[in-house]
């Protein structure tokens, strides 16, 4: 779903922070969902700054919010839900094409982070198998060779996303680190117990503790990780395959 549009529903957005924060494209990242945090101006001009793990300040920091009544009737259900969202700004020659994080409740997506849902109980573990897969490298080459300048709902439903079922080995293994990499906050609590009640992750030490990696580094080795499960085990890629893959992105 587009929750709200960033320039037919700008009469909704206001400043005051009693509000819905609301999520632009640039505020988040691969496995992040507090990437970058609003500082002064408006538009294209605007000034945005990164909020690296670890620090004090890494919050959600939106420029916008929209006051609880106001919320579109269509979202309310909605915005209560752990969701995907990926952004819908691509180019095949960024650094990377496919972004996607876990989007805590109580917030509201702008049209550029397009959500996600899936409409069964007991599916939270499905929302990080689609992010762990959506931003590894395997897929993200396949997205590059059919986006121009949009992530547009017709590409992400032709990609081709495993179906793997909840006792698939592959789907624990991409799952562990996807809790682990975006698990990282705050707003994750909740969804961290959830796993952790379902059997998926260890239960954290105290109800409020969440359990997400911030070092960079170790953050660095998950995602390698992710990206040769996806690659080795869900698209039978070789090792020279894998190399090539690699090679087209600039990033490399």
């Amino acid at each position: 779903m587009r929750e709200l549009d960033m320039g037919t529903d700008r009469g909704l957005f206001n400043e005051d922070p009693a509000g819905v924060p609301l999520y632009e494209g640039r505020m988040f990242d691969q496995f992040d969902y507090r990437a970058k945090g609003y500082r002064t101006g408006r538009g294209r001009a605007a000034t945005w700054e990164d909020l690296p793990f670890g620090e004090a300040n890494k919050t959600i920091q939106p420029q916008w919010h929209v006051a609880g009544e106001r919320v579109p009737d269509k979202c309310l259900t909605r915005i209560r839900k752990y969701r995907i969202g990926f952004c819908d700004v691509a180019s095949p020659t960024n650094e990377r094409t496919l972004v996607a994080a876990l989007i805590p409740p109580d917030v509201i997506c702008g049209h550029k982070v397009p959500t996600i849902v899936f409409k069964n109980a007991g599916s939270e573990w499905k929302l990080l198998l689609w992010i762990a897969v959506a931003n590894s490298y395997a897929m993200d080459f396949l997205a590059r060779k059919k986006v121009s300048l949009s992530m547009s709902y017709t590409v992400v439903d032709s990609l081709p996303f495993p179906g793997l079922g909840k006792d698939d080995p592959r789907a624990r293994a991409l799952v562990i680190r996807a809790a682990r990499l975006s698990c990282c906050g705050p707003e994750m609590i909740e969804f961290w117990n959830e796993l952790a009640t379902d059997g998926w992750v260890p239960q954290a030490s105290s109800p409020c503790e969440f359990a997400g990696e911030l070092s960079e580094e170790k953050r660095l080795q998950l995602r390698a990780e992710i990206d040769a499960i996806v690659a080795r085990d869900l698209f039978n890629l070789t090792r020279a395959e894998l190399e090539y893959l690699l090679a087209t992105f600039p990033t490399q």
